[in-house]
């Protein structure tokens, strides 16, 4: 799975044909993309893997990887920090945890 966010996709999107036929190909499970500047309200990878949420957790629960490319100094800290609430939220109800829940797990 690979989170890809950029400003604008015509500008920003390095590689789409390859990583679009990877996807295809089955080489990436999923590709998931966030152009922040191509909308008239910003979208960014913070709000693709909240949408994604629950099948982050499955592939996370069977040990599969999820890459996720950004600009780097803005996204680090807060993509960390995201992950890891996105990740207890998915935990059940009675597990304790260090700070409010900010995401909801879903049932399929």
């Amino acid at each position: 799975m690979l989170f890809f966010g950029c400003r604008h996709e015509a500008q920003d999107f390095l590689y789409a044909d390859e990583l679009r036929q990877a996807e295809a190909e089955g080489y990436l499970t999923h590709l998931v993309t966030a152009f922040s500047r191509d909308q008239a309200h910003k979208v960014y990878v913070q709000h693709r893997i909240k949408e994604h949420q629950q099948f982050i957790w499955e592939v996370m629960e069977n040990n599969g990887l999820i890459y996720v490319c950004g600009y780097a100094s803005s996204l680090s800290i807060y993509l960390s920090l995201y992950l890891s609430r996105c990740s207890l939220a998915m935990l059940p109800a009675e597990m304790p945890r260090p700070w409010p829940r900010t995401c909801t797990r879903h049932s399929g």
